[in-house]
C-alpha cells in the first residue's frame, strides 16, 4: 500500500512538472486563465517563469476619452497577477508603465519587490517618459542575494542611487540604461562587482559628465553611449572591449588599443568625418571597421597624418540638409581615408538628401575631371555608393574608386 502511494505521488509530481512547462510556454494572459481551472494549473500558474506586464500583454486597448478608467485596469491587473503569483520560480520580469498609467512609487515598489527574488535572471523596468513622478529604483532590492542571479537589467526613466559598498549583480551579463539619472561615481559603484559584464548601454543619461569603465571588466565586449548630453569624459580600460558605438557629442577618450569596430556620430557639432580621420587614428589604433555617421560637415575631408593600419571596411553616412551642408563639399577629399587605410578592402558611402539640392554641373569632358594616379588602393575590392547624384567631386570619386575595387556599386 506504502509502494502503490509512492507511485501516486511520484506520477502527480511528474504530471504536475508536464503541467508547468506546458503553461511555461503559453502567453501571461491565458498562463493566468488557466489558473481557473484546476488546482493543479493554479500551482503551475504560481510557478510562470516570465512575468510580463505590458498592454498588449494584459490585453489592454487603450482609448483616449478612458485613459483614467485604462490606469486603474494596469495597476489592477498587475496587482491581481502577482497576488496569485509566488514569485517562485520567476526568471525574467518585464514592467513597461505606459504613459496614461500614473503608477505611484509604492505600487511600483511593491510589484518589483514581488517579482525580484534569487533566481530572477532578467528584470526590466520602463516607464512612459511624460511619467509625472520622478521613481527611484530601490537598490535595497537587490541585497541579500536577489540581484545576483540577475543577467540582464534594463531601467527606463527611473533613478539609481548605488553607493559604496553595493555588492550585488555579480552575475550581470548586459545592463541597459535609457533616460536613468545616474552619475558616473554611482554607475561605478553599480558595476563595481559585475564581473561578468559582456554589454553595457547608456542612452539619454544626462546626469554622466566622466564615464570611467575599469580594467577589471575583462568581459566587457561592447558599449553603446549615445545621446548622453553632459558627458564630457570617457575612460575605458576593459581589456576586452571590441566594439564601441559613440552618438551624440564629441568627448575626451583615452586610448583604446583593443577597439576593432567602432561607429561614431555627432548630433549637435559639424564635421564628425574630418574628426575621424584626424583623431580616431591615434585613440583607436587597431580599428578594423568604422562607421561615421554625420549631418553637418562644413570643411572638407583633410589629409591624414596618422594612419589606419588595420582597417578593412569604411562605411560613412551622410545625412545632408543644405541649410547645413554646404554645396560644394568636395567628396573626392574622401579618398584621404583610403589613403591613410593600406589595408581599406570596403568602402560604402551613403547619401540621403534630407531636402532638394543644387549641384554644380557635371561635365564629362576628361580634361576637367580631377585624378590622382599616384594613389594606390590595391586591397580595395568592393565600393558601393548609395544616393549618387551628379556632382562634380561626386563623380570624380565614383571613377577614382572604379578604377581600383574589383566590385563598384552605384545607386
Amino acid at each position: 500500500m506504502k509502494k502503490k502511494s509512492l507511485c501516486s505521488a511520484t506520477l502527480f509530481m511528474i504530471v504536475q512538472d508536464i503541467w508547468r512547462n506546458i503553461i511555461s510556454l503559453m502567453p501571461l494572459r491565458d498562463s493566468a486563465h488557466s489558473a481557473c481551472l484546476s488546482s493543479i494549473f493554479l500551482s503551475s500558474w504560481r510557478c510562470y517563469p516570465k512575468l510580463t506586464f505590458t498592454e498588449e500583454a494584459l490585453g489592454l486597448k487603450q482609448k483616449e476619452c478612458q485613459k483614467s478608467d485604462m490606469a486603474m485596469e494596469f495597476t489592477s491587473r498587475v496587482d491581481r497577477i502577482l497576488k496569485n503569483h509566488f514569485g517562485i520560480g520567476v526568471k525574467a520580469f518585464k514592467l513597461v508603465v505606459p504613459g496614461f498609467c500614473n503608477a505611484n512609487t509604492d505600487h511600483l515598489n511593491s510589484w518589483l519587490q514581488d517579482a525580484i527574488a534569487p533566481g530572477v535572471e532578467e528584470v526590466t523596468l520602463s516607464q512612459h517618459s511624460n511619467y509625472s513622478e520622478e521613481y527611484n529604483f530601490p537598490c535595497s532590492l537587490l541585497y541579500n542575494g536577489c540581484g545576483n542571479s540577475i543577467q540582464c537589467f534594463h531601467l527606463m526613466n527611473c533613478a539609481i542611487r548605488p553607493t559604496v559598498g553595493f555588492d550585488c549583480l555579480r552575475s550581470l551579463r548586459e545592463l541597459d540604461l535609457h533616460e536613468v539619472r545616474i552619475t558616473g561615481d554611482e554607475l561605478g559603484c553599480l558595476i563595481s562587482n559585475s564581473f561578468a559584464l559582456e554589454e553595457l548601454k547608456l542612452a539619454s543619461c544626462n546626469e554622466l559628465i566622466c564615464l570611467k569603465i575599469p580594467f577589471w571588466l575583462e568581459r566587457l565586449k561592447y558599449l553603446n553611449v549615445v545621446w548622453c548630453k553632459n558627458l564630457q569624459v570617457l575612460e575605458c580600460t576593459a581589456p576586452n572591449l571590441s566594439t564601441f558605438d559613440l552618438l551624440g557629442d564629441p568627448v575626451q577618450m583615452s586610448k583604446s588599443s583593443q577597439v576593432k569596430n567602432l561607429s561614431v556620430g555627432f548630433l549637435h557639432k559639424p564635421n564628425t568625418v574630418s574628426y575621424a580621420i584626424t583623431k580616431l587614428p591615434s585613440i583607436v589604433p587597431h580599428l578594423e571597421t568604422l562607421t561615421i555617421s554625420s549631418m553637418d560637415e562644413r570643411i572638407n575631408a583633410p589629409i591624414a597624418v596618422d594612419k589606419f593600419f588595420q582597417l578593412k571596411c569604411l562605411n560613412i553616412f551622410l545625412f545632408i540638409d543644405h541649410h547645413r551642408f554646404p554645396t560644394a563639399y568636395d567628396y573626392l577629399s574622401l579618398v584621404s581615408f583610403m589613403d591613410a587605410s593600406p589595408l581599406l578592402e570596403t568602402f560604402i558611402l551613403s547619401i540621403n538628401q534630407m531636402s532638394v539640392m543644387k549641384h554644380d554641373s557635371v561635365s564629362w569632358d576628361a580634361s576637367l575631371m580631377r585624378q590622382i594616379p599616384e594613389r594606390k588602393h590595391d586591397r580595395l575590392k568592393k565600393v558601393h555608393i548609395n544616393g549618387f547624384f551628379y556632382a562634380k567631386s561626386m563623380v570624380e570619386l565614383t571613377c577614382h574608386n572604379m578604377s581600383y575595387s574589383g566590385e563598384c556599386n552605384i545607386t
